[in-house]
This record gives C-alpha cells, structure tokens and sequence, in this order.
C-alpha cells in the first residue's frame, strides 16, 4: 500500500510538473492566434456576428463569449496566459473524471497546436466530461452545462453527449428544456447562428486549405454507428466508442480535436499518434495529419477485438461442426 501511495504521489508530481513547464512555454511565447483574432472578435465586436463566424476558422455558438470574455478583456497577454492555464486544468479534470492517462495528453501534437494558437478544445473536453459527472449524480443541471459546453465544438462530442443525455432518464428532458431556452435566446439575440455554423463548417471542410489537417472519413464512416451501438459494452466502452465513431463520422475533424481520446484509458501503444502530429515537415501532413485518423480506427479496434475474436471462434466451431456432420454423413 506504501509503495502504491508513492507511486501516487511521485506520478502526480510528474503530471504537475509537466503541466508548470508547458504552462510557461506556452504561454511565454505561444502565439494565441485564434484566441487574440477570431474569439476576441466574437467577444468585443457582436455586431459583426456574421463575418466573425464567415472567418474560416471561427465558428461557435455565441454562449462563447461571456464564457471568454472574463479573459480576452484582460489587458496584453494577461487573458492569454489565464486562458492558458484554464485549458490545461479543463484537460486534466476531464482526464480525472474518465479515467485517462494524463502523460499521453501533455506530450501530444494535438494539445501542443490548442495551445499554441488558444483553441477551446478544453471546453469541449470538459464539457463531454462533465457529461459523464452528470450521468452518476443523476444531475439534470450539470447535463445542461455539458451540452452547453460539448456544443461548442459538436465534432468532439456529439455523439457520446445524446447517449449520455438519453441515459439520465426523465431528468434528461429538464437539461433539454434549459438547452432550448439558451439556443433560442442567443438566436433572437444575435441571429440564426446555426445557419452561419453549417455554413462556414461546410465551406471549410470543402476548402483546400482544411485538407491537409483534416483526420475524418467522413458519412463513409456511418456504418461504424452499428458496432458502437449494439455491440455488448459497458457504458464507459460505448461512450469511448461513440467518441472514437463520432471522430470518424464528422466532416470537419481537424487532427487536434481528437485530443478527447486521450481523456480515456486507451492502450500505451496509442501514444504514436500522439507524437507524429509534430512531424508534418518530415513526415508529410498525409501522415503526420491526416494519418491521425488512425487514432479513432485503433481504438475502436481495440475496444471490438474480445468481439471478433469470438466471432472469428464461432465460425470456427461451426465450421468444424459441419465438417463432422459431413464427415458423418458419409
């Protein structure tokens, strides 16, 4: 127990450390591009709604902007640096309520791009995290912050978040009551938002300039809906599952937002794709982006193999049996 306890501490030491010296860097000298251009424009420039969310890497529901305003109004860097430290935080509360590992996500590409250019992915995180808070507290308040939080980035979460709100029980239809609310209150306040949504993620997804960071297969990847969803799991399995096939469905999936896998208790041997997204130079951005679309496959893989291996056993046996039977009959 001693030894367990020192492991503990000496791992979280690690975590803490870690996560101090990428605050710094990061912060120091990343550049915050979508943090000081697109998310300070929806915060100080409403009015300018529409071409905020025409700007090719800018659109999100507009509960956004109170959330970041606390910061983005901060004078120089001071919001940025804030800002910095509040994702990585939202990363490893989200990795502590799903059980991930947190060294697979401090080393990786994907967190190394939300931070250097301020990205919200950790929102997102936090919000299919708390998602999954709710689900054990029975809290219908806590579901509403995390279909408010999840929304701002639908690619990550959209599928894992309808399970998880189904799954609350009749509680489920007060988080949905509060969510409507919200959505139709932003839009009498800034406009039909969800319109200009599908719009600039449509555009961008067909644009040359999102292709080489692209790591989705896009509606070819539909079929993989069956498996994550009558397949024999636990709820944590699906929920991975349905995170790993929503990766794979959605047809704007930037390599970064896969980040989210690695709030789960995933094999080792996926800390490859967390590593050959800082390569595109030497690698390609064929592989060293557009290959990450792996990670979501091999996870998937990984949570069906005890599937396949008994089904592959069952044709088997029943091939034998009819080899016997054959045999038998002759």
């Amino acid at each position: 127990m001693l030894r367990r306890l020192k492991n503990l501490v000496e791992s979280n030491l690690v975590t803490a450390g870690l996560t101090l010296i990428l605050w710094i860097i990061y912060a120091l000298i990343g550049p915050g591009g979508e943090f000081f251009v697109g998310y300070r424009d929806l915060v100080l420039n409403p009015q300018n709604l529409i071409p905020v969310f025409g700007h090719p890497l800018t659109f999100n529901p507009p509960w956004l902007a109170p959330i970041l305003a606390p910061v983005i109004t901060m004078p120089g860097r001071a919001g940025f640096v804030l800002f910095t430290g509040a994702t990585l935080l939202m990363f490893l509360y989200s990795l502590h309520l799903l059980g991930g590992k947190p060294i697979y996500l401090l080393i990786s590409a994907q967190l190394f791009w939300i931070l250097w250019w301020g990205q919200i992915d950790g929102l997102a995180a936090l919000g299919v995290a708390m998602g999954w808070l709710a689900l054990q507290e029975k809290s219908w308040k806590k579901m509403l912050l995390a279909l408010l939080l999840a929304a701002l980035k639908p690619q990550m979460g959209l599928l894992p978040m309808i399970a998880m709100w189904w799954w609350l029980g009749k509680e489920r239809w007060k988080a949905l009551a509060g969510f409507a609310v919200i959505t139709m209150l932003s839009i009498w306040v800034y406009g039909p938002w969800p319109l200009w949504f599908v719009d600039s993620a449509y555009k961008l997804s067909n644009s040359s300039q999102y292709g080489p960071w692209n790591s989705s297969i896009g509606i070819w990847a539909l079929p993989l809906l069956i498996p994550a969803l009558a397949l024999k799991l636990d709820r944590q399995q699906r929920i991975l599952a349905l995170t790993a096939t929503g990766l794979l469905i959605s047809p704007y999936m930037p390599y970064y937002s896969t980040v989210l896998l690695f709030c789960f208790p995933i094999p080792w041997w996926n800390v490859l794709f967390a590593i050959i997204g800082y390569f595109p130079r030497v690698l390609g951005t064929a592989i060293a982006w557009n290959g990450i679309v792996f990670l979501p496959i091999s996870v998937l893989l990984w949570l069906y193999m005890p599937h396949i291996r008994t089904l592959v056993l069952s044709f088997k046996n029943g091939k034998n049996k009819i080899i016997q039977v054959d045999s038998m009959g002759r």
